[in-house]
């Protein structure tokens, strides 16, 4: 019997479709209802298409193909092998030179002898056109949540919080961060100003005492 290799990929903002479970079962059953032995499924969770080269998953597939182990490559979707158009190509020639079928649940075979040589150049292109996409997307969506002032991820300002998922000011935060803007603007240096406000009874967001490398971060953030 014939032996292939399965491989599923996701994105980090791909965590809503395309489940690995689910790449890994409809990859199962066309490896089945084709009569191959599938060796392993390799994953790369949570890795753009971009570029095959960041990819171990897909890193060790065309070891495989490289060394002539498998017969065939499947995956769910040749856009989970790579979004770039110049790799997508370079992939399925080397399919083709190493007499490797390969295998896509919603595509069907490709790459195969009678299909229009132009096809491997318009999924190359589609995929590419469709990391695109979703990169306008997420830009979009991110300067949407911006202009409303939603908090977009990583750490809150100081001077600033979150209430019902929106970053509102921080009163008692914002009259400290004057406090440090002023003694900064008299010449005090930042361990100077972290020791005035101690000795002032001022409190920072977490721990005791203000330290010097808090006042610096809140002075960059200015």
């Amino acid at each position: 019997m014939s032996a292939a290799i399965g491989y599923i990929r996701i994105s980090k903002n791909e965590s809503k479709s395309l489940s690995l479970d689910y790449q890994t079962v409809e990859v199962e059953k066309l490896a089945v209802s084709k009569g191959y032995t599938l060796l392993a499924i390799e994953c790369d969770n949570g890795i753009s298409g971009k570029s095959m080269s960041n990819r171990p998953g897909l890193q060790r597939v065309l070891h495989m193909v490289n060394t002539k182990q498998v017969n065939a490559v499947i995956c769910y979707k040749s856009d989970r092998i790579s979004r770039n158009g110049l790799e997508s190509i370079m992939f399925e020639s080397l399919l083709n030179t190493n007499k490797i079928a390969y295998l896509s649940v919603s595509e069907g075979l490709l790459g195969d002898i009678n299909e229009d040589p132009l096809m491997p150049w318009l999924r190359g292109g589609l995929n590419q056109r469709e990391r695109m996409i979703i990169s306008m997307r997420t830009k979009a969506a991110l300067k949407s949540k911006r202009e409303r002032g939603e908090r977009l991820g990583g750490g809150i300002r100081y001077g600033q919080s979150v209430h019902d998922g929106q970053v509102v000011a921080n009163e008692v935060e914002i009259k400290i961060v004057e406090r440090i803007h002023q003694l900064h603007c008299l010449g005090y240096s930042t361990r100077a100003i972290a020791e005035t406000l101690n000795c002032e009874g001022f409190k920072p967001r977490r721990g005791l005492l203000f330290r010097q490398t808090q006042i610096i971060r809140i002075l960059k953030a200015a």
